[in-house]
């Protein structure tokens, strides 16, 4: 879920629903960036990374990196928890410190009105530790884009912002350097890969690919794709998405 390499000062931080799951398995098993400090996902022995090397940033001290192995007790303690989930970048640029500050940083995203069909169909497949949704397609993201999505039982939803923003913005502005693209991953990675004087290969491993056969325009109205578009106006504006690719 986040990958540190101190050799080539690099941070990537894996947002959700944008093949961040592939590309963390990429960048850690066919790129000179991994096998520094990581954590990831628990399926990830499948590429060759047993869990025991698993690596957990706990603090910094005079911009060194005190890091602990990951092991299971960890678990039951509370200041270790935040270290487990998703790293947001307005948690991890303090806890990383100085080396935040010298280091290049990459997430993953993927374009709105496309990631919200994506979220949808994993979460009425029951996917995700959540019951399999009843709600349709409109009612789900509109209770995402609403602000009280968590109220609404059979919604099982959250703030759609979740999927991306924390991984992009710090206080509504980027904190990022390179953003890459679930449509264009080699063109993000080749991008990547210039900015920290790395050779880094296209991406061949595929994982949790979607086998949706209806393009995501087929679920909007014109009034769900209007909303769409507002809720996710920074993203829009700042990686060029429109609705019609």
């Amino acid at each position: 879920m986040t990958i540190i390499n101190r050799g080539h000062a690099f941070v990537y931080l894996k947002s959700e629903k944008t093949a961040g799951t592939a590309v963390e398995a990429h960048l850690l098993t066919r790129t000179p960036l991994g096998g520094d400090i990581w954590h990831t996902a628990p399926n990830i022995h499948k590429y060759d990374l047993s869990r025991r090397r698993r690596s957990l940033v706990v603090g910094n001290l005079g911009g060194t990196l005190l890091t602990v192995r990951e092991f299971g007790p960890l678990r039951r303690f509370g200041p270790f928890q935040s270290i487990l989930e998703h790293h947001a970048a307005a948690s991890l640029a303090p806890l990383l410190g100085a080396f935040w500050d010298r280091a290049i940083k990459a997430t993953s995203v993927r374009n709105p009105w496309d990631i919200m069909v994506s979220a949808w169909q994993w979460r009425r497949d029951g996917k995700g530790n959540s019951p399999p949704l009843t709600a349709s397609f409109e009612e789900w993201s509109t209770a995402c884009m609403s602000g009280d999505a968590e109220r609404q039982d059979r919604v099982h939803g959250y703030d759609a912002k979740d999927l991306m923003y924390p991984y992009v913005f710090i206080d509504g502005r980027p904190a990022v350097d390179v953003l890459i693209r679930q449509e264009s991953i080699d063109e993000g990675l080749g991008e990547l890969g210039e900015r920290l004087g790395a050779t880094l290969p296209p991406l061949t491993i595929r994982e949790n690919r979607s086998c949706r056969r209806k393009d995501y325009r087929g679920y909007y109205t014109d009034k769900l794709a209007d909303s769409v578009g507002r809720h996710f106006a920074e993203i829009i504006s700042l990686c060029g998405y429109s609705f019609d690719p």
